[in-house]
Parts: structure tokens; C-alpha cells; sequence
């Protein structure tokens, strides 16, 4: 696999789960951050914890 083909690849996967999360999680990301943070160490938490909220400053 070619660094392109890789980064196709890895973007296609990062959008699918982000769309995943989007549908099942996004109202429990909006309340229980923090939790979801202190749960998920590592890059996910870390991206969780950069990634703003567009959806929660909407619904206030």
C-alpha cells in the first residue's frame, strides 16, 4: 500500500466512525463528556477533547 492509498484509506474509516458516533452517541457526547474523555484514553480522548461540539452549543 502506498502512503496515498493509506491516508484514502484511514480518512474513509475516520469519517465512517465519526458518522457512526454522529447517529448513536451524539447526545451522550454532549452531556457526559468528560466521561466519555476520563473512559477513552489515549488518541480517542484526546481527539474527543480537541474535537468542538457544534451540535451541543446548537441545542442550548
Amino acid at each position: 500500500m502506498r502512503g496515498g492509498c493509506w491516508a484514502t484509506y484511514l480518512r474513509f474509516w475516520i469519517c465512517l466512525s465519526l458518522r457512526y458516533l454522529n447517529h448513536m452517541f451524539y447526545y451522550w457526547f454532549c452531556h457526559y463528556r468528560r466521561l466519555f474523555i476520563w473512559l477513552s484514553p489515549g488518541i480517542y480522548g484526546f481527539v474527543l477533547f480537541l474535537s468542538p461540539s457544534p451540535h451541543c452549543v446548537r441545542s442550548r
